[in-house]
């Protein structure tokens, strides 16, 4: 499919990370056993601090008179042994949900060991909560934990409480909302996106919407003039994905000010208030995969009266094991950025080659110029086999495009994705991607790699069943940068 010309480079090996130095257009792998060895991590053993937390044997009532089975009827335990044997710990069965909620997590029995660590403080009080646990976790899980929470304590009807989740990136809103309008609508709660795709018709239904989609930067606005605005008044639960965001140096603070704006809110509201019994409490529930000093964004949620949750999961309990790897590649002092960016376009398909092993890729870019080129590079470079009915998909797929450049990609099995797009065109983008139509997709993105970093030149995941590659291409002064982020020693400060 590709032709790959291996060349003589240097290979370190820093706590799991493969870090590469290349010096020429292609690169050979060294050392493969010892890169391999360290990324398949055993199941939880008995030394784990994990175990089954038991109430009382009797039920439950919450203040709604929701009836809830006592633990030792809901809680099952999964017996569960690992490929070397070892047995598993305990993990929470979705029974333990009460009856009217638990269609909300249907889609599996049990919850995963982040879910099930999680799961008394998230459903069982209102403390605030941060988590920081590797990507593919389950985290989202956690903040539908946190909203099963809210409903149970809130007397019917639930009109007057709102949940925001805000997420950095348009297109994880919308996931976002795609998913919860389908769970949480059956149970009587509607979802409303607020990004900058939202037209004024959708900012008047905000006002009937249960749960609010947005971004920093939406959401910003929509605060400023928080005393004059009751939906915001209305907020009880307060999600935070992506919460590493706060370190980007074009967009954290927005984050914080949002935050900080929301906590003073709060405390306003409950001096202003005679009877603070009446003030409505605030929860966040915070949430990311990359922060080593998550007890200092704890520390920084908290309220008065107690101290947020900090709940740290080890990168041996990803449930998708991740191999990481840093291709460092010089770049002269004389040569621009732009053109530096070019050349790294053309050992893309290279790569892939040799990492994706054949399965779908998605190559991150910079900037939404950089997802465009580097897309045009790779429908000429890289050459796929597609069978005549994904050929027929594509075809019908390309027709329905406004984007002209991106209908002539899409035939090659080369598609690019960004928030400047129709949205019409990202939605069949994703369908194709999803269905594994589509063998490439480039984009632009700023949750994939902690902050949209100026020298970040491109990334790479190429997803198996239970493993996964994540490539970064940078310029090898800035490799060591890199290591340290995946390494999970990049401190987040304000």
């Amino acid at each position: 499919m590709y032709k790959n010309t291996a060349s003589k480079e240097s290979s370190v090996d820093v706590k799991g990370i493969d870090t590469y130095l290349s010096t020429s257009d292609n690169m050979k792998e060294v050392g493969k056993e010892g890169l391999w060895r360290n990324n398949y991590h055993g199941p939880i053993t008995e030394d784990s601090d994990f175990t089954l937390h038991r109430v009382n044997d009797g039920d439950v009532t919450s203040k709604s008179r929701i009836k809830m089975e006592s633990f030792s009827n809901a809680s099952e335990i999964l017996d569960m042994t690992g490929t070397t044997g070892r047995k598993l710990e305990i993990l929470r069965a979705v029974t333990e949900i009460p009856t009217q909620f638990r269609s909300i997590f249907k889609e599996f029995p049990y919850f995963n060991y982040a879910q099930s660590k999680a799961l008394d403080d998230l459903l069982y009080t209102d403390r605030d909560f941060v988590i920081c646990a590797p990507t593919g976790s389950g985290k989202t899980v956690m903040f539908e934990l946190a909203i099963t929470r809210l409903l149970m304590e809130a007397p019917l009807p639930w009109l007057n409480i709102k949940v925001v989740y805000m997420a950095p990136i348009k297109a994880l809103c919308s996931q976002r909302f795609d998913d919860w309008k389908e769970k949480f609508g059956p149970i009587g709660l509607s979802c409303k996106e607020l990004t900058g795709d939202t037209v004024m018709d959708d900012l008047f239904e905000i006002h009937h919407a249960h749960i609010i989609i947005t971004t920093p930067e939406k959401w910003d606005s929509m605060t400023r003039r928080w005393r004059d605005n009751s939906v915001v008044q209305l907020v009880r639960l307060f999600l935070i994905d992506e919460v590493h965001v706060i370190k980007d140096e074009s967009r954290g603070a927005t984050l914080e000010v949002v935050v900080s704006r929301m906590k003073t809110l709060q405390s306003s509201l409950w001096r202003l208030i005679e009877n603070h019994d009446t003030v409505p409490p605030l929860r966040f529930v915070a949430v990311s995969a990359t922060i080593p000093n998550a007890e200092d964004i704890a520390e920084w949620l908290s309220d008065s009266k107690m101290p947020a949750v900090c709940l740290k999961i080890d990168e041996d309990q990803r449930p998708v094991k991740l191999r990481k790897i840093v291709l460092g590649f010089p770049c002269s002092d004389n040569q621009t950025e732009f053109k530096f960016d070019l050349t790294l376009n053309y050992k893309i398909a290279s790569i892939i080659q040799t990492y994706s092993e054949q399965k779908p890729a998605l190559v991150f870019c910079a900037t939404r110029k950089g997802v465009q080129q580097a897309a045009s590079v790779l429908a000429k470079d890289a050459k796929f086999l597609l069978s005549m009915e994904q050929k027929q998909r594509l075809q019908r797929s390309a027709n329905s495009l406004k984007d002209s450049r991106l209908r002539d990609l899409l035939m090659y099995g080369v598609a690019y994705h960004h928030a400047g797009m129709e949205i019409s065109d990202r939605k069949i983008i994703e369908g194709a991607f999803t269905v594994g139509d589509l063998p490439i997709c480039d984009a632009y993105s700023t949750g994939f790699f902690l902050l949209r970093a100026k020298d970040f030149v491109c990334g790479f995941i190429f997803q198996f069943d239970t493993t996964a590659t994540a490539v970064i291409m940078t310029r090898w002064s800035t490799r060591e940068k890199y290591i340290q982020m995946l390494n999970g020693a990049d401190v987040i400060e304000s």
